[in-house]
């Protein structure tokens, strides 16, 4: 068991970061929303959607990450044809200064 001074220390934490989550939802949910959320969340669904938030998250910003990396170079060039088309004057410069 974790020492006197480290599980108030948790305490405090753990509660400081329930009222930010709480001042958080309240911001974007009325009352009525929140005990529908709170009903929500002790239902067998709720339950299983908390459990995998984590993992929903990680493996979003993987495939994400995937995605964008996939379609790098497709975007490099078009991002470079619209440069160029948008910018011509400035493009051609940057061209000069990059072949000194």
């Amino acid at each position: 068991m974790a020492p006197p001074k480290l599980r108030r220390l948790v305490f405090i934490v753990g509660r400081g970061r329930r009222a930010l989550h709480a001042t958080l939802i309240a911001r974007h949910f009325s009352r009525d929303e929140m005990r529908d959320l709170a009903a929500f969340y002790r239902a067998p669904l709720g339950a299983k959607a908390i459990r995998l938030s984590g993992v929903l998250v990680t493996e979003g910003a993987v495939a994400g990450e995937r995605l964008m990396k996939s379609r790098e170079r497709e975007f490099g060039e078009r991002f470079g044809a619209e440069f160029s088309r948008e910018f011509s004057a400035l493009s051609r410069e940057l061209e000069r200064q990059q072949q000194r």
